[in-house]
Parts: structure tokens; sequence; C-alpha cells
């Protein structure tokens, strides 16, 4: 999945390399939040979320940036196990 503007739905769109984050959360907060309203200012505010979420998503959500203007949209790329990678901003 490439992120872009982020209006993709956070929690049961498969946009981390290891699914939909609502897999391996549970209880979610705001089941309707989007990708973008982790941001504010340009800047990730995840503080928030760190109890739903484990080390290694958090570390992959800290990377991400948004390309506002540019829709999402699913991408398949070659990753050598057949896996969906996600490339952000190309």
């Amino acid at each position: 999945m490439l992120v872009r503007d982020g209006l993709l739905s956070f929690w049961f769109e498969n946009w981390l390399d290891d699914g939909p984050l609502v897999v391996s959360s549970s209880p979610i907060p705001s089941p309707d939040a989007r990708i973008s309203d982790l941001f504010h200012n340009g800047a990730c505010q995840i503080k928030t979320l760190l109890p739903f979420i484990s080390a290694a998503q958090e570390t992959n959500i800290r990377w991400l940036s948004l390309c506002t203007g540019m829709k999402d949209k699913l991408e398949w790329t070659h990753s050598g196990i057949g896996r969906l990678l996600n490339i952000i901003c190309l």
C-alpha cells in the first residue's frame, strides 16, 4: 500500500508490513480513525496509540510521512518473499 494522503483506515487497511493493525490490537480506540488523523502539523502524534501497538509497529509508523495531494493506492512490489511491501511517497 502506498500511503500518500493518509485517508486509509488506520486500523483495518494493510498499510504496514504485518497486516491490518486490528489483527494484533484489541481493543482499538477510534475504529473510524484514518492514518492522517495521526499527524498534526506534519508531526506524528503516536503517544496515545502506544498501549495498542507493538514496538515494531511503532517504529514503522514513526518513519511514515504523508504526501498530501496524492491518493493512497495498492501497489505490489518485489519483496523476494511474495509479500506486499510498503513504499511511501514514490
